[in-house]
């Protein structure tokens, strides 16, 4: 994959001495899929997005990190491993997947703080907050993300938002008319299993949180949105 990335970058005519080459790391791949980053000039890479690439951050490994790890007689790296594609009916499996960060935090197999939870969902804090309130509310079935989402899912994305509702208020937000909420759109969602955001107040959101969170965002989807779409066309587009 390597090799064949440098290629790419040759026949581009790159400057060879600066590349980047990696790969992102479970909780923090967009695409459930092995895909190798081939980025070049590596110095020029913009600092909003630097930190999705940085090869010093748990985020982000090299190709040769990756390779000395391979070769050694350590364990394997965390998430790297051949995995079966999904059917259909499994993008709902209620047991859900022992590489799923979430479905470990529904399951009570993590010291994730849960500040809510009823039989369907939870809401714990976001562990990167985009304003100065921001929770995650998550269904327990495992559900990839909002492009999963059907006609007959209306009601539990309603509860979802009521639930968020529900722990800003206990939270003392008081202006409920200055919160944000969403879905990251695939392949932009960190952790493939359906997350509600809850922000708050979104008026003081700095430059970097509009750029994930912003109404105007390619990555991210209001919920009002969503309802209106899955009411109309029955999905998520």
């Amino acid at each position: 994959m390597a090799e064949f990335g440098k290629a790419v970058l040759r026949d581009m005519n790159a400057d060879m001495n600066d590349i980047s080459l990696g790969f992102h790391q479970p909780p923090y791949t967009s695409v459930d899929h092995l895909h190798l980053h081939v980025l070049a000039p590596s110095s020029r890479i913009s600092e909003y997005l630097g930190y999705k690439f940085n090869p010093k951050s748990s985020r982000f490994v090299t190709d040769k990190h990756l390779l000395k790890h391979l070769k050694s007689k350590d364990p394997p790296v965390k998430g790297f491993k051949r995995k079966a594609l999904k059917t259909p009916m499994e993008t709902r499996d209620a047991s859900g997947s022992e590489d799923c960060p979430f479905c470990r935090i529904a399951q009570g197999q993590t010291d994730a703080e849960i500040l809510l939870s009823d039989d369907e969902l939870l809401c714990f804090r976001d562990m990167k907050p985009g304003a100065t309130h921001h929770y995650l509310v998550v269904t327990r079935t495992h559900i990839d993300n909002c492009k999963s989402l059907q006609e007959g899912d209306i009601p539990l994305v309603e509860r979802m938002v009521e639930m968020g509702r529900t722990v800003l208020e206990k939270n003392k937000v008081s202006n409920l008319d200055d919160v944000r909420f969403g879905f990251h759109i695939p392949p932009f969602s960190s952790v493939p299993h359906l997350h509600l955001h809850a922000l708050a107040p979104a008026s003081t959101m700095g430059f970097k949180s509009q750029l994930r969170y912003g109404p105007q965002s390619h990555w991210f989807i209001t919920v009002d949105k969503v309802l209106s779409q899955l009411k109309i066309r029955g999905k998520v587009n």
